[in-house]
């Protein structure tokens, strides 16, 4: 999150010798629920200890509230 931020949202991805570099947005707030919900639908189990009990049946409106704790960016 801070490095994406420090480096301009610019980056790359790096899978053996192959390098793809990417341009990032970071989303808002308002925007972050169906992203967080589809997030959690997948990776509840992994990551679910780090959501305080939030999952992906949660309301928008609850997504919303924790939103700003949880980075989310569109990669481009």
């Amino acid at each position: 999150m801070r490095n994406l931020r420090a480096a301009g949202g610019t980056g790359e991805l790096r899978v053996g010798r192959r390098v793809e570099a990417f341009t990032a947005d970071e989303l808002a707030d308002d925007e972050k629920p169906s992203v967080l919900r589809a997030y959690l639908r997948r990776w509840k189990f992994e990551v679910g200890v780090f959501f305080d009990g939030v999952d992906a049946s949660a309301t928008d409106a609850t997504l919303r509230r924790i939103a700003p704790g949880y980075p989310v960016f569109r990669l481009r």
